[in-house]
């Protein structure tokens, strides 16, 4: 993966600007969380509960509408622009004095985000047109999002032993600053080709309904959904049940974090996986993986046996959302690649208006056992219908590189 870095200066500055971006993106989140304890005191997490799903809500919402009007305009006027709102989101949150003020201020940071993202991922097929490289980005672009789940709450927790809790809010603008910095030293290519008349507003997302390739894809973001609806949501419980302490519930989440990195690393290496670099047969032996670990998981006893399932766990949502990228690249077929992605965007992110609740609502209600269950049996319908054998030309081929 770092030859890929070396060999394509491009895309390793675009690449600075995701990790800077996604740092930036970090230490907000931790930002926000202190701030909603300061301005709600006991309500907080009712407040980052709605931040949170105003996010989702954003993304969902305006990922495909964004995508539609940005779709001639030059990559780095996108992507700059973004960091510029991010930027200015991240300095005015600290002046916010109720809670409408945030939830106001979150859903403008995270349009901004809707159009960063799959502008981002739109862009690197065309600055590395090789198959193999491509892949490797995808599996870096994957570990930058464990690491920054480890980096990022690290940095803030080392920042608040010298500054004042608002001042993570100063941090977080300077990762964007850098993001924006780094995209302008990259001087990515200019503006795609033309939209296609059918490219609307809503267009990626409809897309996704009416081609069969796509609606299987989305049905592997619902098991990647499964996967971290358990890991993120019923985590803390189940390490509670297990006899498990505390600090257990970091090491569990971290092992699930590592797992995923193996993943990103084997999708890298397309001889270590059946299918050497297909992205379909990767992305249903992970599909198998995450459903066959959430139905073990519900008999799940030990701390120990819990690490192993999380560390399988994230192994498989890796397989399963790593190799997506060179799914959208061959389902193109013209179309503006960044419609595409931002429809894929929306998706996928509204499979956790799904997957978030049933983990919540079966795991309080019942248990985190039988939640761990039901995530399984959701993912074993969707895994089943993914490897149900289609007609020729369902799925078309992607070139398979060492």
């Amino acid at each position: 993966m770092l030859t890929t870095l070396r060999r394509h200066p491009t895309y390793a500055r675009l690449f600075a600007a995701q990790l800077s971006g996604l740092l930036g993106t970090g230490v907000l989140t931790v930002a926000l969380a202190l701030l909603a304890a300061d301005l709600a005191g006991p309500r907080a997490a009712g407040v980052l509960a709605t931040a949170l799903t105003v996010k989702i809500a954003a993304y969902v919402v305006l990922s495909p509408w964004i995508a539609r009007v940005t779709a001639g305009w030059a990559p780095l006027r996108v992507l700059v622009g973004a960091d510029v709102v991010r930027v200015a989101v991240a300095l005015a949150l600290p002046l916010v004095d109720a809670t409408w003020q945030v939830y106001l201020l979150v859903l403008v940071l995270q349009a901004s985000s809707a159009g960063f993202t799959p502008a981002y991922q739109a862009l690197l097929p065309r600055v590395l047109g090789d198959e193999g490289d491509y892949r490797q980005a995808l599996s870096l672009s994957r570990v930058a999002y464990d690491a920054e789940a480890v980096v990022s709450p690290s940095l803030a927790a080392l920042a608040l032993l010298v500054v004042d809790a608002r001042a993570l809010f100063v941090l977080a603008g300077a990762g964007f600053v850098g993001s924006a910095v780094a995209v302008l030293l990259a001087r990515p290519p200019g503006a795609a080709p033309p939209v296609r008349d059918d490219d609307r507003v809503g267009g990626g997302f409809v897309e996704f309904l009416r081609r069969s390739a796509l609606r299987r894809l989305l049905l592997l973001d619902l098991v990647a959904a499964c996967a971290y609806a358990a890991a993120l949501v019923l985590t803390p419980t189940l390490v509670d049940d297990v006899g498990g302490a505390e600090a257990g519930v970091g090491v569990v989440l971290a092992v699930f974090g590592a797992g995923s990195v193996v993943g990103a690393l084997l999708v890298s290496r397309a001889g270590w996986l059946p299918g050497r670099g297909d992205p379909w047969s990767t992305m249903r032996l992970g599909a198998v993986v995450v459903a066959v670990t959430l139905l073990a998981g519900g008999a799940v006893g030990s701390t120990a046996g819990l690490v192993v399932l999380w560390a399988l766990l994230g192994l498989g949502s890796s397989l399963v959302l790593t190799p997506s990228g060179q799914v959208l690249r061959a389902q193109a077929e013209g179309r503006t690649l960044s419609v595409l992605f931002a429809g894929h965007f929306a998706w996928s992110h509204a499979c956790y208006l799904l997957t978030y609740p049933l983990a919540g609502l079966v795991g309080v209600q019942v248990s985190p056992a039988l939640a761990l269950v039901a995530l399984g049996g959701v993912a074993l319908v969707a895994a089943v219908v993914v490897l149900t054998p289609r007609r020729a030309g369902s799925e078309e081929p992607v070139p398979a590189t060492q």
